[in-house]
């Protein structure tokens, strides 16, 4: 009776304060807004009869009502599968009849089972996962059945996976004389970078095993581009283990310019300066079938011209000016480039 007493009483107050005390009112406001999603939640627990502990989907350890496999819910997943990535191991799996959600157990570093969350689709990424040690995963399905939430059968074959590392970020190749300097950001965690290449229209070889972040090409050919590709890696109890490569980079060697002999002078002589020849080599057709799938248009930086790759004018391109984008027609338009009298892309 006094708490009743003591809640008529304050709303009194509050109905007051509305006319009277516009800032109290506005505090009250804010604790009955309070109040009110405390019951709303109340509500919906009650009606959905599930016990979590938490509300953000994935993070709730899922508790369920009855044993562990019901046999009233005699049902498995198929088709469960990981594959690891930079953000962590993407599990996936196909739909289970009758299911309303999914609940993923795993073993993380060697330790113990454990449940590491749920879900209500047919995916989940573990983004805990390990660089060092492999995860292992299992999967149960459950539904309601008379109000009560009822756990399936363990997936038929557990499944497993690791986080890689993420792809090295600014890689560039600067051409030099008679070598190609490579170099790129350090990736967090890697204790290493092995460097694969490839001259012109040969095959991709291993170029070198290194720990830095840079690294020369004194052997990169003069007559031909060389294409490079980099992994980050990390070592462990079972040796390398490389993560993803970013785009490649590709370069040439400068020629070195010969001396030249030295003549005596006549006035006219005297007033030229000798120039060393610039690289004068052109795009090959290998170069452009090395192009990824995304990378639609070439830009002459010289003419300030896009083309579409398969142009013939790129093949009348020299090295120095050609520049693969993955960028829209309009966002290159918009940088200044022109298109192409030719190919006209759009």
């Amino acid at each position: 009776m006094f708490k009743l007493k003591n809640a008529w009483n304050w709303l009194n107050g509050f109905h007051g304060c509305i006319f009277q005390d516009y800032r109290k009112g506005i505090k009250d406001m804010k604790r009955i807004n309070g109040l009110f999603r405390i019951l709303m939640l109340v509500c919906v627990l009650a009606l959905t009869n599930t016990s979590v502990n938490a509300f953000a989907e994935g993070e709730a350890f899922f508790q369920i009502d009855g044993d562990a496999a019901s046999d009233l819910y005699q049902v498995k997943v198929n088709g469960f599968k990981a594959v690891s990535g930079a953000s962590g191991v993407t599990l996936s799996w196909d739909a289970a009849e009758g299911a309303v959600g999914y609940i993923i157990g795993s073993i993380h570093n060697g330790n113990g089972y454990a449940q590491l969350g749920w879900t209500l689709e047919t995916s989940y990424l573990d983004r805990d996962a390990s660089l060092t040690a492999y995860s292992y995963y299992w999967v149960f399905p459950f539904t309601k059945i008379d109000n009560k939430t009822v756990r399936g059968l363990v997936s038929e074959n557990y499944t497993y996976g690791i986080r890689q590392l993420p792809p090295v970020s600014d890689f560039k190749a600067e051409n030099a004389e008679k070598a190609v300097r490579l170099s790129w950001n350090a990736v967090e965690g890697a204790n290493g970078y092995i460097i694969k290449t490839r001259r012109g229209s040969g095959s991709v070889d291993l170029l070198a095993d290194i720990q830095g972040n840079m690294y020369v090409d004194y052997n990169a050919p003069v007559e031909e581009t060389s294409f490079y590709w980099v992994y980050p890696y990390i070592t462990s109890g079972t040796g390398k283990r490389a993560g993803v490569t970013s785009n490649y980079v590709f370069g040439r060697a400068i020629a070195p310019v010969s001396p030249q002999p030295e003549t005596p002078q006549t006035p006219s002589q005297g007033a030229d300066q000798v120039n060393p020849p610039e690289d004068e080599s052109y795009v090959t057709q290998e170069m452009v079938d090395a192009l990824r799938e995304n990378e639609r248009y070439v830009l002459n930086t010289s003419t300030m011209k896009v083309h579409y790759k398969n142009c013939k004018e790129v093949l009348r391109m020299k090295v120095k000016n050609f520049e693969p984008s993955a960028k829209s027609i309009d966002e290159i338009l918009k940088d200044g480039y022109d298109p192409c009298g030719k190919c006209n892309p759009r």
